[in-house]
């Protein structure tokens, strides 16, 4: 079996201030269906651990657009709920667009387990624990979780893991596709694919992939989303945050204000940090309000 994953799409309907495309949901769709086209190539199921969406909040248009392309895949498309694309993480998505997802006859919102073609599928939403694998059948994990490669930053402690704890945790399991921090990673059963949308300063030399897993021959591979050139507002030249430790440990923080609802133990902190940097309080009041958005 194939399958080509990806969490953390983060599609929304209103572009980030960084951006200046002329038309920002036509940029998105045609990632979407590059992501389709991928799969049906690959004759490959499509896998999202959350957050497809950057809110529940999300237009019509937009998931009108999303059911539109995804109603092509010809393998299927298993989802599961991450903190942005339903309300205060309820499982019940009724009240989330991935309610409007799960009509289509070849979407499955994954809330608990499902067989394909001797496959298991494990779902779970963020904060969920996940069912235990199946013996005898290969498990595969569609997690939205939080999962660092090798090492948690001091300000995810409690809340998050590296590769090696979340495999020591969830034992028995195949493969683990995982979403919820946005930094791509692969250590051959761990996939953590990164996040799809360019929404932020380091993000201009940023390139998006998902991961092909082919479970017959055992291998993860990156597949890269094509990127248009020259979308961003304008960027200073006198920081240098595309690969600067600094720029790392931004993402960082960024991703862990998106997985908490504490919102005030952020604000006025980050924004007294970020004063003597347009851009980087940009970032902040960007994520901020998508926190609110979402609350």
């Amino acid at each position: 079996m194939k399958l080509v994953t990806m969490a953390d799409w983060h599609l929304r309907s209103t572009p980030p201030t960084i951006r200046k495309d002329k038309d920002f949901h036509l940029a998105q769709t045609k990632k979407v269906q590059q992501i389709v086209d991928i799969a049906n190539d690959n004759d490959a199921i499509l896998v999202i651990p959350g957050d497809l969406f950057d809110s529940v909040r999300v237009g019509y248009q937009l998931v009108y657009s999303v059911m539109e392309k995804f109603r092509d895949v010809e393998r299927g498309v298993i989802i599961t709920g991450g903190n942005h694309c339903v309300y205060f993480h309820n499982p019940d998505i009724v009240t989330s667009p991935l309610g409007m997802l799960n009509y289509l006859d070849n979407v499955t919102v994954l809330d608990g387990q499902m067989e394909v073609d001797g496959v298991v599928f494990t779902g779970a939403f963020f904060e969920q624990e996940p069912m235990k694998p199946v013996e005898g059948k290969i498990n595969i994990l569609v997690y939205h979780v939080s999962v660092y490669e090798k090492e948690v930053p001091f300000f995810m402690e409690g809340r998050a893991f590296t590769a090696k704890s979340l495999k020591r945790k969830y034992q028995g399991f195949d493969y683990y596709c995982t979403g919820d921090i946005h930094i791509p990673f692969t250590d051959g059963s761990i996939v953590n694919s990164g996040s799809l949308i360019r929404d932020n300063v380091n993000h201009v030399d940023y390139e998006p992939r998902v991961y092909l897993i082919d479970t017959d021959e055992d291998t993860v591979m990156p597949v890269f989303i094509d990127i248009d050139k020259d979308v961003f507002n304008s960027i200073s030249k006198d920081t240098d945050l595309d690969d600067s430790e600094y720029a790392i440990e931004l993402d960082k923080l960024i991703a862990s204000m998106k997985t908490t609802q504490d919102i005030p133990k952020y604000d006025d902190v980050c924004l007294e940090l970020a004063k003597d940097d347009d851009e980087v309080t940009t970032i902040f009041k960007e994520t901020f309000d998508e926190l609110r958005q979402s609350a």
